[in-house]
């Protein structure tokens, strides 16, 4: 977000010889190939950003500031500069239906990223946008869901454009488009595993197996909600 202190903080890094891994979180766009080489050469590997949504509209709704154009720039000019970039993107958001969520899937699958991540949508009372929700959805009761989000609470949000197990479905499967898709195997296998801190990758890996096999072999909503 502050950009000369960045650089100001990864010269230091450099100049007194220190060297170890590190990771961040930012916005595509405060992002730029010159502060990206110093960040790269200070020990950055990994980028992550909020990417949220494929739909233009959606992001506006969001007030993010930010347009799909934009995301997608600033990924590639992360993967130019030689460090690793992921995103997260909210599914089940409010007057996005089945056609917008499966767009920003394909978003994720397509741009490049190393990593992705799809949590569902849940509106924390207080926010602006709580308020919007009141006329864009509805909340249902399912005890499947009780303590699964970051907020403790029996009911979950759904919006009128979808359906929960629409939205639930997508979640899941964007998860297989995303991971089991050829370019991104080959990037796994090519290189990310390889350029990851021994213990993040061991992580990586875990939550993998975890999200393909065990959820399978025991059923649970948790794979739905917000651990990883």
């Amino acid at each position: 977000i502050n950009r000369d202190h960045t650089m100001e903080l990864c010269r230091a890094i450099i100049d007194e010889g220190m060297r170890f891994s590190w990771c961040c979180f930012t916005r595509t766009d405060c992002v730029d190939p010159e502060m990206l080489a110093w960040m790269r050469d200070a020990g950055c590997y990994l980028i992550t950003f909020g990417c949220e949504s494929a739909n233009n509209e959606t992001l506006k709704l969001l007030r993010k500031g930010l347009t799909e154009e934009k995301n997608r720039e600033g990924i590639d000019m992360v993967k130019s500069a030689g460090i690793m970039a992921a995103s997260t993107f909210m599914l089940g958001l409010p007057r996005e239906d089945v056609g917008h969520m499966e767009r920003t899937v394909r978003f994720a699958r397509d741009s490049g990223l190393d990593f992705a991540f799809f949590p569902i949508f849940e509106p924390y009372k207080g926010t602006p946008i709580f308020e919007l929700c009141q006329k864009e959805g509805r909340w249902i009761r399912d005890p499947r869901h009780h303590n699964v989000l970051l907020v403790d609470q029996e009911e979950v949000w759904v919006p009128n454009s979808a359906t929960r197990n629409e939205v639930e479905a997508i979640a899941e499967n964007a998860f297989r488009t995303f991971y089991l898709h050829p370019g991104a195997l080959m990037r796994t296998v090519g290189k990310v595993w390889l350029r990851l801190p021994l213990k993040r990758a061991a992580r990586f890996i875990f939550a993998g197996l975890h999200y393909f096999v065990f959820s399978k072999l025991t059923p649970s909503p948790h794979r739905f909600g917000t651990r990883y």
